[in-house]
This record gives C-alpha cells, sequence and structure tokens, in this order.
C-alpha cells in the first residue's frame, strides 16, 4: 500500500532532482509499508536509515547547486531541511530506543514530502532553469 504516490504534477523539470524525489517517494513508501507490517524492528531501523541516507544526498545535492547559482532563498529552504532533518532524526531515535515509529510518522513525511516539493521547490526552479540548469 502506497502512502505517497508520483505524479507529473511533482516535476520539476530538473532531472537530478526529480530522480531524487522519486526515490524519496519510494523510500517513504517502503517505511509505511514496514512500518505497518509484521517486519522486525531492525527491519524498520534499516528502512529509516535508508531514507534518511537518500535525504541527506539530495539535501546536499539539492543545496549545493542552489548555493552555486548563488539562489537568494538559499537560507530558508536549507532551513527547511534541517527542520526536517531533525524530525527524522527524533525517528530514529525513537525506533533505537524500541518504541517503533512515532504515530503518525510516516503520513508526516509523506505530506511534507508533496508540499515541499510543491511549494518550497517550485520556488527555486524557474530561477535555476535561468541559470541554465535542467
Amino acid at each position: 500500500m502506497s502512502i505517497v504516490h508520483w505524479t507529473p504534477d511533482f516535476e520539476t523539470g530538473i532531472g537530478f532532482v526529480d530522480a531524487q524525489h522519486q526515490d524519496l517517494f519510494e523510500a517513504v513508501n517502503r517505511l509505511g509499508e514496514t512500518a505497518a507490517g509484521p517486519e522486525s524492528a531492525a527491519q524498520t531501523a534499516r528502512i529509516l536509515s535508508g531514507l534518511v541516507d537518500l535525504t541527506v544526498a539530495h539535501f546536499r545535492a539539492e543545496e549545493a547547486c542552489m548555493q552555486a547559482h548563488a539562489f537568494p532563498g538559499f537560507a530558508a529552504h536549507a532551513s527547511e531541511h534541517a527542520r526536517l532533518m531533525r524530525e527524522l532524526q527524533r525517528f530514529q531515535d525513537s525506533v533505537e530506543a524500541g518504541r517503533g515509529l512515532p504515530p503518525g510518522s510516516t503520513a508526516f513525511l509523506a505530506e511534507w514530502l508533496k508540499h515541499h516539493i510543491q511549494e518550497s521547490d517550485r520556488a527555486y526552479v524557474p530561477f535555476l532553469k535561468a541559470h541554465g540548469v535542467a
């Protein structure tokens, strides 16, 4: 059962961003399926760790691109990324302490991802495309 579905509405038109966003959608769905099923805490921890790794890699790539082209909204955008990373750390702490994922975690991640792409990421797309990023 998928929690979040990739559709063309989420496309930014920037190749590396769209590919990484699709990977994040898949990872959130895997986490949701694991959290809802009989899988072990260790498996949930592995999937969550993989999601964190993908998120870190994506944020680094996106932020490096914004910085390379002097996107004026960089600081605010990076701040949103930092807030999500704090939430992901909270989720990992809960799983590592044996409490499992906090209730509503996967729904939060799905909604955060959708909103962030459609609002925050869309704000940098015209700027980066004007600077030759595709």
